[in-house]
């Protein structure tokens, strides 16, 4: 519970939209479920 109130109090601390937050979340816990995340994270240069 309070990393949830942690990331959700994020946004109102630094003066951003919350709906950019969740996307933040949600894109790269996404690409993974579909099984591309670690190709992703290669185009990038994160890996």
């Amino acid at each position: 519970m309070a990393v949830a109130s942690t990331i959700g109090l994020l946004p109102v601390l630094v003066g951003g939209r919350r709906l950019n937050g969740l996307g933040v979340l949600l894109v790269p816990l996404t690409l993974n479920v579909l099984g591309v995340g670690p190709q992703v994270a290669a185009w990038l240069g994160l890996r």
